[in-house]
């Protein structure tokens, strides 16, 4: 009789889960997981508003911890820590963002042509670097175009 294995199997949970509470099995707030060619990080939204899937967020003034983030007042003077990608995050929730590959942003007052290089402008939401003043440097490039207001393909490096 042969003996035939395979190598460890890891069962891992996905990055589309949000929850209130953390429960034994759930991750570290700053947990980080590469799936494919995404990599993504663990939040807690401490925000006034939820992080709808393409909205950028930053790190929280509201409670002290790195990885405590908000969308709100986000404007292109901030860093983005990641855009949240598979499922809403609502205040006071914990859920994954993405911070590096290929996701939805969305846009704010400007639409975009593909190639555009993408900044932080008001309230989570996306804007063209050429058309947003004080900015540092771009944090995604639009795929194809995205209209303003709407959600669209982007690569996103943060």
């Amino acid at each position: 009789m042969t003996f035939e294995s395979a190598g460890p199997v890891l069962f891992e949970g996905g990055v589309s889960g949000v929850t209130a509470t953390r429960g034994p099995n759930d991750p570290e707030v700053g947990a980080c997981k590469t799936i494919g060619s995404k990599e993504y990080v663990y939040v807690y939204n401490a925000g006034g508003s939820t992080l709808a899937v393409g909205e950028a967020a930053i790190c929280s003034a509201a409670i002290s911890g790195a990885l405590n983030v908000t969308n709100s007042s986000v404007s292109g003077t901030h860093i983005a820590v990641g855009v949240c990608q598979n499922a809403d995050i609502e205040t006071l929730n914990y859920g994954w963002i993405m911070t590096k590959g290929l996701g939805l942003v969305k846009m704010g007052n400007f639409s975009a042509v593909a190639g555009s290089p993408l900044t932080l402008a008001g309230d989570g939401l996306f804007d063209i670097v050429s058309g947003f003043t004080g900015t540092l440097a771009p944090v995604a490039n639009a795929q194809a175009a995205i209209a303003t207001g709407a959600t669209g393909q982007a690569f996103i490096r943060c």
